[in-house]
């Protein structure tokens, strides 16, 4: 309630509750005035000579963009009365930007969906800005704003939103009552971790009607008992909560260390030069100043969410604790607690562990071998991890004795909470070898993505590159990264000009296996080209900082589109199996879907999947610099499944039902001999004495899980369930299923 208020006294009612409900009441009505406006354009009326400087709306995404603007500009101050003039005249404003906007998407889409992320609404299509972008800006007049706004506030007179009252303007009544009668929003429950073990699950409803597989009640009626053990099982498994190492990284936030993803404190713009410093200065405080706002509006949420994970803990104190699971519909697990959580960031997880067992010689070197791979050698054999910790041991005792006065020796470690984790436990063994050690030795799946895809493929080549075959620690993304990289000293020996110099600015930046990594996952699960080029052109916006605007197009986004299709390119040589099973699942899901039935398959884990997403029946008025709003669309089709929307995630689902099925037997299998067990989607840990058991186990279970042709199996159910026939999966066959869950190194 105090969001709303808040809302309404800023003039951002939109974004409330009510203000989405006007949406889905005047939105249509506008928009089907607005077309016969259009087609009569000759009828007298006031406002009438305004329609040429609406005309380029003209078109259905055009009017959508029109209506989209003017209905949020005048449900933003829904609730205060307005005169007549002044509220034309805003919302006459508010349309030349968005005009001046969608020019800028028509000649420079890559430049504006970049300052969409960067860039304050209200600043991307200031005259100065369009300017300076080499755009024609053709101001309207004030007489113009107002003749234009006018129309819309008559417009919106007609459609019952608003009344007016001599010179006053303000809600309809009509309006008023869908206000009074909105619900009041409501959050989600938080559920924190609980010192004492929560109650079973016994059925798909648990407390407080909560699930145990959210936003999945086609499951509700279908055999989860095997869900139901593994969730028991986490949940009655107490989780030991280390205070000293709460109390550390209390004292490292409040202090401002570099140990956090973002600083405690926001940076703050500087006041304005009182003194003639030049235009050099002015553009350095102006840097500075937008530095400071970007700081705010990107970090804001991670600051508050830092600060309420450690709040938990610390409320938590020293001893026990006890976290609650469910289920997404694919059957990967997760605790149902979001701020103080082992599946959360580092310095969370370094504040969790196990129910201590003893561990010998055997369970001290695993500590070790951990304690290498936070630092940062999850590529290198397992004897050099050893060798490494063995060497280290001074570094790692001296970090754990005093670990702020020492900050050196940890805080460049890869995970530096975690690292310092194992430091502790190192020199606990070390000072008793007798006492309980729960430290968690974690293991992750190098590439797992890519490991299912070869293994369902039987993609021979694909599985030596990503461990699943093997006896070394080769590295996928590396791999791709070379390649990337080959392609562009290709182009600078033999390559038109203007291809060097952007290969060569890339190769200045550097192609690494961090650059390589998230377009290849996000390729997997289906991002395309557009995609894939605005995430490169993020990431050498770091390299490049401050830039103008104006230089975006030629320093960021041509040179990303660049990189993106050579990118693309080793993509189609290298992961050949992926883009196929990718292409594979949209036309199979999308021609289900086309036929009106769900896609629909078992899991290995037993969970049915059910694919089949119903479109939208709304409008979704897209605007250049304002977002999008969605109302009820009277001219929506009726069919019930869109054959695009379902098959949009397909792969994503297919990759992630693998990840949880194996998941939950890698818990079956701790249940079974009574070992405790951390599991975050990939990545699993255990305590030092169980450490080489885990290890034996995650690749047994890589070899049991994929032994079937379980792309056989998913299409035949899917022909079974809906009477669609679909083509055959397809397969490479180069792959002895024999070899599968042979490396050791598939989880590092």
């Amino acid at each position: 309630m105090a969001w709303q208020r808040r809302s309404r006294e800023k003039c951002r009612e939109a974004d409330t509750t009510y203000g989405s409900l006007l949406f889905e009441s005047y939105g249509e009505r506008l928009r089907e005035a607005v077309e016969l406006l259009f087609l009569n354009p000759s009828v007298p009326g006031p406002h009438r000579c305004a329609l040429f400087a609406l005309a380029n709306f003209g078109g259905k995404g055009g009017i959508k963009a029109l209506v989209t603007t003017a209905l949020t500009h005048a449900i933003d101050g829904i609730s205060q009365t307005h005169k007549h003039s002044a509220l034309a005249s805003s919302m006459g404003v508010a349309l030349e930007l968005e005009l001046r906007g969608a020019g800028l998407a028509r000649d420079r889409p890559g430049t504006l969906r970049l300052m969409n992320r960067r860039m304050k609404k209200a600043t991307i299509t200031t005259p100065r800005q369009l300017r300076a972008l080499g755009q024609p800006v053709e101001p309207w007049s004030r007489g113009d704003r107002f003749e234009v706004g006018g129309l819309l506030v008559d417009l919106l007179q007609a459609i019952g939103l608003l009344v007016r009252t001599g010179d006053l303007v303000a809600a309809s009544p009509e309006a008023k009552a869908i206000i009074a009668a909105a619900p009041a929003p409501r959050g989600g429950v938080r559920r924190l971790p609980m010192l004492e073990p929560p109650q079973p699950w016994t059925g798909f409803w648990g407390g407080d009607r909560k699930s145990l597989v959210v936003r999945a009640p086609y499951l509700e009626h279908q055999p989860l008992a095997r869900q139901m053990a593994v969730a028991n099982q986490l949940q009655c498994q107490p989780m030991e909560i280390d205070a000293p190492m709460v109390r550390l990284v209390r004292t490292a936030w409040d202090q401002g260390l570099p140990l956090f993803p973002v600083q405690r404190d926001p940076l703050v713009a500087p006041p304005r030069p009182e003194e003639k410093v030049g235009k050099d200065g002015i553009n350095a405080w102006r840097q500075q100043v937008v530095a400071a706002q970007r700081d705010r509006a990107e970090n804001g949420g991670r600051r508050r969410r830092i600060e309420a994970g450690i709040r938990e803990l610390e409320a938590l104190g020293q001893g026990p604790a006890w976290f609650s699971y469910e289920f997404d519909f694919r059957g990967r697990i997760y605790t149902a607690n979001r701020a103080a959580t082992h599946q959360g960031p580092d310095y969370s997880k370094a504040c969790i562990g196990l129910r201590g067992d003893r561990c010998g010689e055997e369970g001290f070197e695993w500590l070790l071998w951990a304690a290498a791979g936070h630092w940062g050698m999850t590529r290198a054999s397992h004897e050099e991890r050893r060798r490494w910790g063995k060497q280290e041991i001074e570094r790692l005792k001296a970090a754990a004795e005093d670990p702020l006065g020492q900050l050196g020796l940890w805080r460049d470690a890869k995970d530096p909470w975690q690292f310092l984790q194992v430091c502790v436990a190192v020199q606990a063994w070390l000072a008793d070898p007798w006492q309980p050690i729960g430290c968690p030795v974690r293991m992750d799946q190098h590439a797992s993505g890519f490991n299912i895809v070869a293994c369902l493929t039987r993609d021979a080549a694909l599985a030596a590159r990503c461990r699943v075959t093997g006896d070394s620690p080769v590295d996928l993304y590396g791999h791709l990264a070379e390649q990337v990289t080959a392609r562009l000293r290709q182009d600078m020996d033999t390559g038109p000009e203007h291809h060097q110099r952007q290969a060569l600015q890339w190769l200045q930046v550097g192609i690494d296996r961090a650059l390589m990594k998230a377009p290849a996952m996000t390729t997997c699960y289906g991002a395309g080209f557009l995609s894939l080029a605005d995430r490169l052109a993020l990431d050498l916006e770091e390299h490049c900082p401050n830039l103008p605007p104006a230089q975006w197009e030629k320093r960021l986004i041509r040179p990303s589109q660049y990189l993106a299709r050579h990118v693309m390119g080793v993509f189609e040589e290298e992961l050949g199996s992926v883009l196929a099973l990718r292409t594979w699942m949209r036309k199979a899901t999308a021609t289900v879907a086309r036929h009106q039935q769900h896609v629909e398959w078992h899991a290995p884990s037993g969970m049915l999947l059910r694919l089949g997403r119903e479109p939208d029946r709304v409008a979704i008025g897209r605007t250049a610099v304002s977002g999008k709003r969605r109302w009820v669309d009277a001219k929506a089709s009726e069919i019930a499944l869109g054959g695009l929307a379902t098959a949009r995630g397909s792969m994503a689902n297919l990759i992630h039902s693998f990840d949880g099925s194996f998941c939950q037997a890698i818990v079956n299998k701790a249940g079974e001999q009574r070992y405790g067990i951390i599991t975050n989607h990939d990545c699993f840990a255990t305590t030092a004495a169980n450490a080489s058991w885990l290890a034996e186990e995650l690749m047994r279970q890589s070899s049991e899980l994929y032994w079937p042709d379980w792309l056989a199996q998913i299409r035949s159910e899917i022909k079974a369930r809906s009477g669609v026939g679909i083509p055959k999966p397809p397969m490479v066959g180069t792959l002895d299923r024999d070899a599968i869950g042979q490396n050791p190194y598939a989880f590092c």
